[in-house]
């Protein structure tokens, strides 16, 4: 089993089938565990192991968050009408926002590439 690669791979679905099809192994998801079950012969599973690793590793080293405490009065000028502020900055800088309340802090957090997270974090400091 392969922890902690069940968003990188949700990223990109086309590698994951590409490795069901050319490993020739059987994928499966467990939600409560927050794994990757590979099955299929020693070698084939080995070896797409190997490729989801070095996959993870990729994105790891390109993929970044910030977290930003902010007040719920600011969270319409944030949003924008329609969500039209939140969803520009998501498609112009190709990173994912989510609002929530965390231990009872209002929390921004920011995913996506580095320039693209950071970026965001400054549009969103300026509303």
């Amino acid at each position: 089993m392969v922890n902690g690669f069940v968003t990188s791979v949700a990223l990109n679905g086309s590698t994951f089938i590409l490795l069901i099809c050319v490993f020739q192994v059987h994928v499966e998801f467990t939600d409560k565990e927050d794994r990757i079950k590979i099955e299929g012969p020693p070698e084939e599973v080995e070896k797409a192991q190997a490729a989801l690793e070095n996959m993870a590793g990729d994105l790891i080293s390109k993929l970044t968050f910030v977290e930003m405490t902010v007040d719920p009065k600011f969270y319409k000028h944030i949003i924008g009408k329609n969500g039209a502020n939140v969803n520009r900055m998501k498609d112009e800088l190709g990173v994912v926002i989510n609002i929530a309340e965390n231990d009872g802090n209002n929390v921004i957090r920011i995913e996506g590439n580095k320039a693209g997270v950071e970026r965001a974090r400054q549009v969103l400091h300026c509303l």
